[in-house]
Parts: structure tokens; sequence; C-alpha cells
């Protein structure tokens, strides 16, 4: 979104000052064009319609789709830390070994913690091990790019699907990945966006 998007869109009250800052942030992490086009479209509703037309109603359903984007976006945020990971350092000095001794993190999803291996800020991927506790479950989530994920250790299912220890999986990107779940607990080797979607649950 330009600059001039968001004057145009505080001009015509759809956003305070401090939205329209989140929302830059967001559109700027994300590389999403589509909030910029919404802003456009209430613009030419407005210049059609004229004066005499409910203007709040417009302004009203326009900002609460911007909220509820910047709901959606603090969420995924909350959930992904691996998208606060900077990118890996030292391969232009030789191999890059990460010891095994190194912790794992947790992330928004109660029993589902995770360990860095490396991040491309290029591609924007990254790839790690993800650990998941007996009874936890991951929220579906649409894909920014394509993932692959192996199973190590463990079990874990993918809606219907069922995966066991040596199984692969390939999701390409723009597709809808259900909700994952381990009854007994798994270890998965995944490589995938930084930029995910997490889909409402």
């Amino acid at each position: 979104m330009k600059n001039n998007d968001y004057e145009l869109a505080k001009t015509l009250g759809i956003l305070s000052d401090s939205e329209a800052q989140s929302l830059q942030q967001y559109v700027d992490s994300a590389g999403s064009t589509e909030v910029s086009d919404d802003v456009r479209a209430a613009a030419e509703i407005l210049a059609q319609i004229g004066l005499a037309a409910p203007v709040p109603s417009v302004r009203s359903d326009l900002k609460q789709r911007l909220k509820r984007r910047l709901e959606e976006q603090k969420r995924s945020d909350e959930i992904q830390v691996w998208r606060k990971w900077g990118a890996s350092e030292g391969e232009a000095d030789g191999p890059t070994i990460i010891p095994a001794t190194e912790d794992f993190q947790a992330t928004g999803v109660d029993g589902v913690s995770v360990r860095k291996l490396h991040v491309d800020p290029v591609s924007a991927q990254a790839t790690m091990l993800v650990r998941m506790e007996p009874g936890s479950a991951y929220p579906a989530h649409r894909h920014a790019a394509d993932e692959i994920c192996y199973v190590l250790e463990g079990e874990l299912a993918v809606g219907e699907q069922r995966m066991a220890a040596g199984d692969f999986q390939h999701v390409s990107r723009g597709q809808v990945h259900q909700v994952q779940s381990t009854t007994a607990g798994c270890l998965l080797l995944i490589t995938s966006s930084l930029n995910d979607e997490i889909l409402p649950g």
C-alpha cells in the first residue's frame, strides 16, 4: 500500500493514525496488495455515490474488514514465532552445524515447540524441527509457499490422513493445510514459508 493510500484511508475516516501504522506494518511484512485494493475500491464507491449516500456504512464495513485482517495477522505472528527469526549466518565461511543440544522454543500453540535450523530471507522460508507433545494440535493455515514435512518420530494426523515415522508430505503454495494433531506426540522436520496465514478456527 502506498503512502497516499494511507492518507486517503485517514481522510475517509476509515483508519486512525495508529490503525494506519499497524496496517502499514502488516502490508509491509506480508507483501499483500489486497488491503490497498480495498481502500481504493471504497474511494471509488464514495466518488460515485456522492455525499447523499450512506457513507458511514461503507466506512464501517471497510474498517471492520481491515481490523479483522490486522487481528488475523497478529494471531499468525504470535503462533509462528519463526517469522521473527533472523537469517542464518556462517554459510559463506563454510558449513553451518546446529548442535543437537540447541533448545526448542515455545510457539503460540500449547504443546508445540520449534528449533531453528535455517532461515533463507530471499525465499522467505525456514527449516526447523517441530516437536508436538501428546494431545497437541496446530491450527489450519494457508501456505504462502510450498512446504515439506518429514515425520522423524511418532505419529501425526492431518485432517483425516495419518502419518507415521518415515512418512513425507508436500503441500503446494496457496493450499490450505488442515488441522494437524497428534495423540502420542511427534517430531517433524519442516521447511515452510515465513508468511503462512493462520485461518480462523
